[in-house]
């Protein structure tokens, strides 16, 4: 089933949910125990329980609009890439260089391109795509095709913030072809990657 229409949400301006939403996450979520997944044991280890950190100053990190990312949010981002290890990030447009600021506080060397280059230019390596609720409101159908895509991937901010992202979150996770996909309560992320032969769905702590 297709996701329906993703909806624009107020990320930008809201925290992450109530704290019984997080107390709910966090009683459903599984550490690198009980999940069956060598994939997920090893991002366990080497993002949730990873200690590794970008230097960030606080001053840095108040200074990034309008995407109102906290230090916890950029330092979580610095591991999930040096865990995923992507050749290429796709970047919404209409955010480009808000996204390459974070990148760069999160200590990305990786090239970062934004969406509309996708449609100019060959591509087949490993693509990581960015993006929060106004990117998917803005990019619904690009965003969709790249995951309708073997090998697409998608980290998105704030699965379970006030609005309507838990709402996107949820749909993306209905696309057809996904075979993974992890909530990290920060961040989503999802694949449509051969090798998960099943389809699964984790809650992480």
């Amino acid at each position: 089933m297709e996701p329906e229409t993703i909806k624009r949400g107020d990320s930008r301006n809201s925290r992450p949910g109530s704290r019984l939403k997080y107390i709910t996450h966090f009683l459903k979520a599984r550490g690198r125990h009980g999940t069956h997944s060598p994939f997920v044991y090893a991002f366990v280890e080497a993002v949730l329980r990873n200690r590794s950190t970008p230097v960030i100053r606080a001053a840095e990190v108040k200074a990034l609009p309008p995407l109102n990312l906290n230090q916890k949010e950029i330092t979580l981002l610095f591991r999930i890439l040096q865990f995923l290890k992507p050749d290429m990030i796709l970047l919404p447009d209409n955010r480009y260089e808000d996204w390459q600021r974070v990148l760069s506080l999160a200590g990305s060397e990786v090239e970062a391109i934004p969406y509309s280059a996708v449609q100019s230019r060959f591509y087949s390596g490993k693509a990581l795509m960015l993006t929060d609720a106004d990117g998917l409101h803005f990019y619904n159908d690009d965003i969709t095709a790249f995951l309708n895509r073997p090998g697409g991937q998608l980290l998105y901010l704030g699965p379970n913030r006030r609005g309507l992202s838990k709402k996107n979150w949820d749909a993306l996770c209905t696309i057809a072809k996904i075979t993974c996909s992890l909530d990290l309560w920060y961040y989503g992320w999802l694949t449509n990657d051969n090798a998960f032969k099943a389809r699964q769905h984790f809650h992480l702590r």
